[in-house]
């Protein structure tokens, strides 16, 4: 009789054990589903940003896509929407014809862009040239960032 006790408890105590050990295997895999849900979202939140106007580039580069995307994608499209017009009075009537989020009228540096349109235009330039005082802050020195070619 002490055998037949002895081996139904023992096989009760392995079935809890079992079933125990289920359990805490569906709550690590539970934990390891959230873990991989919270980091795909983190992922995706800083694929998001690095495409702002260039998440991690140095300032130059941010300023180079920055004027290139305001002459080339944005003013373009408020071309489009506004055919009696040849320029905008402003370079923020083009923020919402930009796929970047940020300010439309300052440099990474927080200054003033330059906007030419019309007759102003520059040789060599189409439509629109912007055109950050880079670096040093001055218009006309070598480290300007224009939208020319």
């Amino acid at each position: 009789m002490r055998l037949v006790r002895h081996a139904l408890g023992r096989r009760d105590f392995l079935a809890r054990r079992r079933t125990e050990t289920a359990r805490r295997g569906r709550q690590v895999g539970a934990g390891l589903v959230l873990l991989s849900v919270v980091v795909g979202v983190v992922l995706a939140l800083l694929d998001r940003s690095s495409a702002r106007i260039g998440f991690g580039a140095s300032r130059v580069e941010r300023a180079e896509l920055l004027v290139k995307q305001l002459a080339f994608e944005a003013y373009p499209a408020w071309r489009a929407d506004h055919p009696g017009a040849a320029c905008p009075r402003r370079l923020s009537d083009l923020d919402a014809y930009r796929t970047q989020e940020g300010e439309v009228d300052v440099d990474p540096w927080g200054r003033r862009l330059e906007l030419r349109c019309g007759p102003d235009l520059p040789g060599g330039a189409d439509g629109v040239w912007v055109r950050s005082a880079g670096e040093d802050g001055r218009f006309g020195t070598g480290d300007d960032i224009t939208s020319s070619p």
